[in-house]
């Protein structure tokens, strides 16, 4: 009877937090973290964009609106299942919904355009990376790719390990939107994401990252790939990002680290960078 308690209690707060936020009535998404569908629709190249882990389309800035308009291609921004609505929706999700959505939205995307690629951001690179072995599409961009989280010696063990083990006990963890894992604070406040987070949907995306890290997954990447990211990446680490990309099969594969950004890069200090190298990348397809 406690448990239950103070799950309840800890629900009341969630909920008394999101209803100071916007919502479109009709559809309850958060104001600013609707799906996107840009650009020219008859291009040969679409590009499709998945967002992270408790994040939205809004998590990649300016960057859909400026691929459009540098490179007058389609670019389709996805909103996962579970995200940019209610954190108790969150709660409900599983692999399989989110991989599936992911699936769904490139057969689309591929029957209606010549070229297809998918850019991933964080769990969003996970469910890319998966996808690409399930899918056809023609080109994989990895932007801050989650298969593991960066190590805190304040912690003693890795996060996963805490995760499991509270798991049963704790099921909501507070971030405060100040506090988003970015080097440039001062726009923190602007990144559209959960900040009540359900310990169920963490150990989903912790199941995903242990499925895309895999040698079988990996050595079939045979398309071009880019990988972008920060060698300071506070939430996905470093160090399995270098190993996934030594593992991917394509002859065609870039690795480019950032010095002065965290894990949202799209919104850090090298954001132009981000933008510049993606861009190349893309034009490889024109």
């Amino acid at each position: 009877m406690k448990r239950f308690d103070v799950s309840f209690l800890f629900s009341r707060k969630v909920n008394k937090f999101e209803s100071n936020r916007q919502r479109d009535p009709n559809t309850h998404i958060l104001k600013g973290a609707e799906p996107l569908d840009l650009g020219n629709q008859a291009s040969k190249i679409a590009i499709l964009l998945i967002h992270g882990f408790a994040g939205c389309p809004n998590n990649f800035e300016r960057l859909p609106y400026n691929l459009t308009e540098t490179l007058n291609t389609r670019v389709k921004a996805l909103l996962l299942p579970g995200h940019g609505t209610h954190p108790l929706d969150f709660e409900k999700i599983s692999t399989d919904i989110l991989l599936d959505a992911v699936i769904e939205e490139i057969i689309k995307l591929k029957k209606q355009h010549e070229k297809l690629i998918v850019l991933g951001h964080s769990m969003g690179g996970t469910l890319a990376t998966l996808a690409c072995v399930k899918t056809d599409f023609d080109g994989l961009i990895l932007a801050s790719p989650y298969y593991g989280i960066t190590f805190n010696p304040k912690l003693i063990f890795p996060a996963e390990k805490w995760i499991r083990f509270l798991s049963p006990f704790v099921r909501w963890v507070f971030t405060p939107p100040s506090e988003q894992p970015i080097l440039k604070k001062e726009v923190a406040e602007n990144i559209i994401s959960y900040h009540w987070i359900p310990v169920k949907a963490g150990l989903v995306a912790m199941e995903l990252a242990e499925r895309a890290k895999r040698d079988s997954i990996l050595e079939k990447i045979v398309i071009p790939t880019l990988i972008i990211h920060s060698e300071i990446d506070s939430i996905a680490c470093p160090k399995a990002v270098k190993e996934v990309y030594e593992k991917i099969g394509s002859k065609d594969k870039t690795l480019v680290w950032l010095k002065n950004s965290d894990h949202v890069i799209f919104w850090d200090y090298d954001k132009d960078i981000v933008q510049k190298s993606i861009e190349e990348f893309i034009k490889k397809f024109i």
